[in-house]
């Protein structure tokens, strides 16, 4: 059974509709700015661990 109706719009995909592209581009900077947060985060409880360490 093939899609004839785009599940954002509901406009029908011959008409060109663009809606899952740009769901797939937001997605992808969502998971991107996530892989960001936790590599700070990271760096921050190494730094927090660093101190325990010293004292």
């Amino acid at each position: 059974m093939e899609k004839m109706f785009c599940p954002y719009c509901g406009q029908p995909l011959s008409d060109g509709c663009e809606c899952e592209r740009l769901d797939a581009d937001e997605a992808e900077e969502v998971l991107a700015e996530l892989e960001e947060r936790s590599m700070r985060n990271a760096w921050q409880q190494d730094l927090i661990d660093l101190y325990r360490r010293e004292r």
